[in-house]
């Protein structure tokens, strides 16, 4: 047992029925779910990660399931960008994309080539529970708790003593002080913290972890996930955590990289076909997978999947009827979403231009903004 001193919190060892996870609670977020009713999004479910098994085109990938590293497509200069960063000290990795374009793969194939003497501690802030976001104390313990898991230690609180500070201590002796090589702490979602009375109580301190590069802190790594642009998660700059390198805007799949996605589920990639997809989803990774998965399952044509989307959502139906709800109760951005399916190139409120951008909704086009594909346009039939 060990005494962090001046902090009052004890470490032990974990025994191996002790394993749980404590941020097991869904928080329902503003932010896309273009899923079918029985699977999640390509982000919702990656905390496990299988690297071994058959091979991409024997399994019949869901969108939700595991990280599999045969199954990634795409993404190639963004690991590339990230890579170098990770090569230096206090400068986070934030990669930033709307829900399911594939945030957290990435992630997990960045910590998936960390070296023998580093530490990976991985905290997704999706499962955060209402209760836990509206309290400061409550959330930093929470997250206090989930990284000494990660290290393999267990916390108990010390009434009085603020949970922030004991989670600093906890990096530094528990964390980098025992860790040979670099301590890669990943922080999926984590616009989610922006639903704190206040958010700045978490992106300060992760800039501070940041700015300290003497030893043993110039071994830290921070990886951030964010669905929500950096600039609208803070408003002051200098406690800001994304400003500190440039952010990782990730980009939709090219043609080919759409080819080898719908290949890896044994689809037709005619040329006709994957427009006719593309038309309709993108190149968005989760949007794609799910029509794959929904003709492989089935056995319908993939160009069938497509057509029953276009006509009553099909595959989309009940994702498109989430997002007409939420939709509906945001007067002025149903409102700004609609305007832009009805005239594309239509200018938009800037407030509303950057939130349905940031989801996924809209795109540039010219001066103004058009709807991102044919799946946002059957959603603005909708509203």
């Amino acid at each position: 047992m060990l005494t962090v001193h001046g902090v009052g919190y004890r470490f032990e060892p974990l025994r191996p029925d002790e394993q749980t996870t404590l941020l097991d609670r869904p928080l329902p977020v503003l932010e896309p779910r273009w899923l079918s009713p029985d699977v999640n999004d390509e982000e919702e479910d990656a905390d496990e990660v299988v690297t071994d098994g058959p091979s991409a085109r024997a399994t019949i990938l869901p969108p939700g399931a595991p990280f599999r590293p045969e199954h990634m497509v795409g993404h190639h200069v963004e690991r590339r960008l990230a890579e170098a960063l990770l090569a230096q000290p206090g400068a986070p990795v934030v990669v930033f994309g709307p829900s399911g374009l594939g945030k957290s793969w990435l992630l997990r194939s960045l910590t998936g080539g960390a070296l023998a003497e580093d530490r990976v501690v991985h905290l997704d802030l999706r499962h955060l529970d209402r209760a836990t976001l509206g309290d400061r104390d409550r959330f930093f313990w929470r997250v206090l708790v989930d990284v000494a898991e990660g290290l393999g230690a267990e916390v108990e609180p010390a009434p009085g003593l603020d949970p922030a500070r004991g989670l600093t201590r906890l990096l530094e002796r528990e964390g980098l002080a025992q860790t040979p090589g670099r301590l890669l702490l990943v922080i999926d979602h984590a616009h989610e913290a922006a639903q704190l009375n206040d958010p700045s109580a978490l992106y300060a301190l992760l800039r501070a972890w940041c700015e300290r590069t003497r030893p043993p802190w110039d071994r830290l790594r921070l990886l951030l996930g964010l669905s929500s642009e950096p600039s609208l998660l803070v408003q002051e700059p200098h406690l800001s955590p994304f400003n500190l390198a440039p952010p990782i805007t990730l980009s939709e799949l090219s043609a080919d990289e759409v080819r080898a996605l719908v290949d890896t589920y044994g689809l037709d990639t005619r040329a006709e076909t994957l427009h006719a997809l593309i038309a309709l989803v993108g190149g968005h990774p989760a949007l794609i997978r799910t029509a794959c998965f929904r003709a492989a399952t089935t056995g319908r044509a993939l160009q069938e999947v497509i057509a029953a989307a276009l006509h009553r959502g099909g595959c989309y139906e009940s994702a498109l009827r989430h997002l007409q709800r939420v939709l509906g109760e945001n007067a002025p951005l149903s409102s700004a979403l609609a305007q832009v399916c009805a005239t594309p190139g239509a200018a938009l409120p800037t407030d509303a231009a950057r939130r349905l951008e940031s989801a996924g909704l809209i795109h540039r086009e010219g001066p103004g903004w058009a709807p991102k594909n044919g799946l946002v346009r059957a959603l603005a039939a909708l509203l």
